[in-house]
């Protein structure tokens, strides 16, 4: 009877972490109002990607500087499931980064990715952080 409640205890730990975004709350971060390019941005993002998504729910912060740490070292840009997408501030113009961090929030669907011939590889995301590199993934998916 220990055994499962200690079971129970542990996924439901588990689980908690993963709903929570793997832990990640950034020092020195401050709400961001999207210039009105990202409109823009987003709608080149949905043609491109063949999904659509609600531009409105999305959360921005802004951390100053070129990078700031993240899981995968020193990232550019990170979203959490929650709809907040995080940008260094030297990136916060860079339609490549932000870009891609909107790419995350596009709901992948069956049907897209079959249309895409990428049949079976609608994946959860989690959290994502990008190290400080130019955004390949929008660029490999949009040209």
């Amino acid at each position: 009877m220990a055994h499962k409640a200690s079971a129970r205890l542990f996924w439901g730990l588990g689980l908690l972490a993963l709903v929570s975004g793997c832990g990640f709350d950034p020092e020195g971060d401050a709400p961001m109002s999207p210039p009105a390019l990202y409109r823009e941005w987003w709608a080149k993002t949905e043609a491109c990607s063949g999904r659509t998504g609600n531009f409105e729910r999305l959360r921005w912060s802004v951390i100053e500087g070129h990078s700031f740490p993240c899981s995968s070292g020193e990232c550019a840009g990170h979203w959490r499931t929650d709809h907040h997408i995080y940008l260094a501030g030297d990136w916060v113009m860079d339609e490549m980064v932000v870009r891609h961090e909107m790419l995350h929030d596009l709901p992948r669907s069956a049907s897209a990715a079959h249309s895409r011939g990428k049949a079976g590889t609608v994946e959860p995301q989690i959290s994502m952080s990008h190290a400080v590199e130019p955004a390949k993934s929008i660029r490999r998916l949009c040209g």
